[in-house]
């Protein structure tokens, strides 16, 4: 009912709530400059895979739960992939971020 009378869906709250959240941390200095500008769009098409793995590992480090890093980072891609529809950014977006987080999780990248 409190959404409703703000004239706001849950999806269109939650959107607000996570970029504010992105945000807060982006304020405390913990998002790293690469994932700021890659969720501002500001990463150029052909620098976004590698600006993506960079991002998904420090998203990680800062306790986004995976379906929230895979959200964050396919809403960037859309950003600069404009020929690409929701469900194949997040398939995209999902492949990179499960490889990064098997990886990242042995023990040698961790050292």
């Amino acid at each position: 009912a409190w959404l409703a009378s703000l004239g706001c869906s849950k999806e269109q709250y939650e959107e607000i709530e996570k970029k504010q959240i992105a945000f807060n941390e982006a304020q405390k200095g913990k998002l790293s400059r690469t994932t700021m500008n890659l969720i501002a769009g500001q990463i150029p098409k052909e620098d976004a895979h590698r600006a993506t793995i960079s991002s998904a590992k420090n998203l990680q480090e800062l306790g986004y739960s995976k379906e929230d890093i895979i959200s964050t980072l396919a809403q960037a891609r859309q950003l600069t992939r404009t020929d690409e529809t929701w469900e194949e950014s997040v398939e995209k977006t999902a492949r990179v971020v499960n490889w990064v987080l098997k990886e990242w999780n042995q023990s040698e990248w961790r050292d």
